[in-house]
């Protein structure tokens, strides 16, 4: 389970409606990546794609119920890092994860996971709001 949420070229082959593309930019000491990705567009279209840089981390952790993992991520702006460049006006819009955001996966049998997902996501740009209200009510 935790190379197919850390992989996201592997992620977007299984999760297409979700991620659209991804790729590993970079990787730093202690499980830490730079990644970027593009969400899928939603409701036909009406919602465009976003596209995120994000610093992503992950360590194993042991419990009663054995061996799971917690990955942590947030994103990055071109002013933190040389390497995530800043949109140009042909670009797609760019989202943006908050610290705080993470996933808890524990095993609970075989091919059987507890997974907590934490999201604090900032979408950008314009969203239509009648695909907001329907989520909020």
């Amino acid at each position: 389970l935790k190379e197919q949420l850390l992989d996201l070229a592997q992620r977007a082959r299984w999760d297409p409606k979700t991620i659209m593309q991804g790729t590993t930019l970079d990787r730093f000491d202690g499980g830490v990546a730079l990644v970027r990705y593009l969400t899928a567009p939603q409701k036909g279209g009406a919602m465009a794609s976003r596209e995120f840089f994000d610093l992503q981390g992950h360590r194993e952790q042991l419990s009663e119920k054995g061996e799971g993992f917690l990955m942590t991520y947030f994103s990055v702006s071109a002013a933190q890092l040389s390497s995530v460049r800043t949109p140009g006006p042909q670009d797609p819009v760019r989202g943006r994860v908050h610290s705080g955001s993470g996933i808890r996966c524990w095993p609970l049998g075989p091919e059987l996971w507890e997974v907590i997902s934490v999201d604090n996501r900032e979408l950008g740009g314009w969203v239509p709001a009648g695909l907001i209200t329907p989520l909020m009510s």
